[in-house]
């Protein structure tokens, strides 16, 4: 049935009995489609045909499971999502919703939304009947953004995400929890960021629903190919889209849109062009990480567990290079110092082995990026340590000089840190270059760089590549006298 057929069985009734045909006919949940023209004209245009994509959303929010709706940015994913929680509220799908947000004021908007359509929505005051508490009757219900409590009995808090604990209300647990964009680009940037996002899912929220009839709605964009949303959309399923799709409905940067009416072909090429393929294709595409955008593919990399047998150890030279960033703002760049462990049985290509250690990062200041390149000269029996030198760096490197750590200056002989890193590119395709485990944010940088927001490890990784590249033959690196 569509929205006119609905409209049409109706036009016969009275008044009352229009609120009752409105009330009866719209339960279901396969009628929410109707009921968000109804009741939401200004959200969802009457006139408008539903997109494929709207009703796909539609009827996997009203599966009773654990599921993953991944969307583009600007599809009305989260539009969609405040109509269902209006739906579960007024016909009490849901006796307890938690809705998260990436922090909890995102989580209230969503709320404030809820509650002025309760409170000022003449129509659904109509049908449904006074949802708000009253202030004399009432005395004992929440009606505040972040807790509100309907007369029909439906509880509603909102939480930020990492928050969650003390999810028991009235001796009652979740029936639904609501995630919508939970992830941004600080909480996917390095591993440790996103295995505390992952933790605080499994070990909090999963653990709070109700174990009965508990499920998690999980909403959002995908921001990196380690990230939650994409985890939970492989254990749990769902869907994900893409603005733009191929006839076989896999995403495609020549397909057509899913959304023609908001958003045309023309209008997203001309979004791509003002913001870059890989910006693009991880909003719009839900694919952060394409390889057809990488240098660096995923593939290539390759982990293993040490160095080999102790008794081998002296086989190995050890090479650190230091890109330094004194600030300490958290909007800056990292100080970055990667090791590349070098070794050689022969000077043919063939038998080259480098294995690049575990990096250290961060945004240490003067003091600390000194302090850190101590332990890590420490750490390793050193054949070079560098240190580049642009500006100000020559200071640093002479102060590492006169702490400790005798480091070499280091130049490259092009400033394009892409050139330099396509020359050494080779060497991990074919496994030359093998990586421990805790290189994880280096290869995150790799495998999204140049198009990442961040490559400070990457710059430190290249330099102690070259460095111990120099050490065998010429060419690479330009170093300087300490």
């Amino acid at each position: 049935m569509n929205y006119q057929e609905w409209i049409d069985g109706m036009k016969d009734f009275e008044r009352e009995d229009q609120l009752v045909y409105i009330r009866a006919t719209l339960e279901d949940k396969k009628m929410i489609d109707i009921f968000a023209r109804c009741f939401f004209p200004d959200e969802v245009h009457r006139e408008e045909e539903t997109p494929e994509f709207h009703r796909e959303f539609q009827d996997e929010m009203a599966e009773d499971k654990n599921s993953v709706l991944i969307m583009p940015r600007g599809h009305a994913k989260t539009t969609l999502a405040r109509i269902d929680l209006i739906h579960d509220i007024v016909y009490k799908h849901e006796d307890f919703i938690v809705l998260i947000g990436d922090i909890l004021s995102s989580a209230k908007n969503s709320f404030a939304y809820v509650k002025s359509q309760l409170e000022s929505n003449i129509l659904l005051m109509e049908v449904y009947g006074d949802l708000v508490p009253s202030i004399t009757k009432d005395m004992m219900r929440k009606w505040s953004d972040s807790h509100f409590e309907t007369t029909n009995g439906v509880v509603c808090i909102a939480r930020g995400a990492g928050k969650g604990r003390g999810l028991n209300i009235k001796a009652k647990r979740p029936s639904k929890v609501l995630i919508d964009d939970l992830e941004d680009d600080q909480k996917v940037r390095s591993k440790a960021q996103r295995e505390k996002t992952m933790n605080w899912m499994k070990n909090v929220i999963i653990p709070s629903l109700d174990p009965e009839k508990g499920k998690i709605k999980m909403i959002g964009t995908v921001l990196h190919y380690d990230c939650l949303l994409l985890d939970r959309y492989k254990a749990w399923g769902g869907i994900k889209r893409a603005a733009l799709e191929s006839k076989e409905g896999k995403p495609s940067l020549t397909g057509e849109p899913i959304f023609p009416s908001r958003f045309s072909k023309e209008k997203l090429d001309d979004i791509k062009r003002d913001m870059g393929t890989f910006p693009f294709s991880q909003e719009y595409m839900n694919e952060p990480m394409s390889d057809e955008n990488a240098d660096v593919k995923l593939a290539w990399i390759r982990y293993v567990d040490g160095l080999g047998k102790d008794s081998e150890r002296d086989q190995w030279k050890f090479y650190s290079a230091l890109d330094p960033a004194i600030s300490t703002k958290t909007s800056a760049d990292e100080s970055a110092i990667c090791t590349a462990a070098l070794k050689e049985i022969t000077h043919d290509d063939e038998d080259l082995r480098i294995v690049i250690m575990p990096p250290v990062h961060g945004q240490f200041g003067m003091t600390g990026t000194i302090q850190q390149a101590q332990a890590v000269y420490k750490r390793y029996p050193h054949a070079q340590f560098g240190c580049e030198v642009v500006a100000f760096q020559e200071g640093l490197r002479q102060l590492l000089s006169t702490n400790g750590v005798p480091a070499v200056a280091v130049n490259p002989k092009s400033k394009d840190k892409r050139s330099r890193l396509l020359n050494i590119i080779g060497l991990i395709e074919f496994g030359n270059i093998v990586f421990m485990k805790g290189c994880e944010d280096l290869v995150d940088q790799l495998i999204q760089f140049p198009n990442g927001k961040n490559d400070d490890i990457v710059d430190a990784f290249v330099y102690a590549v070259e460095l111990a590249l120099a050490s065998r033959r010429s060419g690479g690196l330009l170093l300087l006298q300490v």
